[in-house]
């Protein structure tokens, strides 16, 4: 009776943790961009930039820079998923463009990496 429950919570560790890392990889038609190409892109178009984070705005905000200039970023806890970020750290983010009346356009990250 053991040996069953051990093996049936065996396959059913291995079928979830099979189904966690599940996704697909492969091409994009999301493009890679600049700073100063996303600040004059339409509201939710999704993007990917490549660049350092120069400091924390306070909350989830923080200030990423590329050669072309800076953009707000707001980076949810849970997309971080245990990275350790300095302002020294080449990172690409992927998100979208998040365009205001009030305010600047700013990027809401959905996946952060470091870049390669």
């Amino acid at each position: 009776m053991n040996k069953i429950i051990l093996t049936m919570v065996s396959l059913a560790f291995i079928c979830s943790s099979s189904i966690a890392s599940a996704g697909f990889t492969g091409p994009t038609t999301v493009e890679k961009v600049t700073v100063s190409q996303a600040k004059d892109m339409k509201d939710d178009t999704h993007v990917i930039l490549q660049g350092y984070i120069e400091t924390s705005l306070g909350d989830e905000d923080y200030l990423f820079k590329d050669d072309t200039g800076s953009i707000t970023v707001e980076i949810d806890k849970d997309v971080w998923h245990g990275l350790d970020i300095t302002p020294k750290d080449k990172i690409e983010i992927q998100g979208k463009i998040d365009t205001h009346f009030y305010k600047p356009t700013e990027i809401d990250v959905k996946r952060v990496l470091l870049a390669k």
